[in-house]
């Protein structure tokens, strides 16, 4: 469990599986709460993007 995730529901896709959309595609540590998750499909976010895919890693670590 992320600590910051704590007491929230999480949502977590993982690697290959397809997301909401237009077919998007997850890494399996990308762990969102439903806002956050929900905003990054309204922008169109796929995360096979490598640069996207290292922010997403440092922002779920952080």
């Amino acid at each position: 469990m992320i600590p910051r995730y704590k007491g929230t529901r999480e949502f977590m896709l993982y690697m290959k599986e397809p997301g909401f959309g237009s077919n998007q595609y997850v890494w399996i540590f990308d762990v969102f709460k439903y806002h956050e998750l929900m905003q990054h499909l309204e922008e169109g976010w796929a995360i096979h993007n490598e640069d996207k895919r290292m922010a997403a890693l440092q922002r779920t670590t952080a």
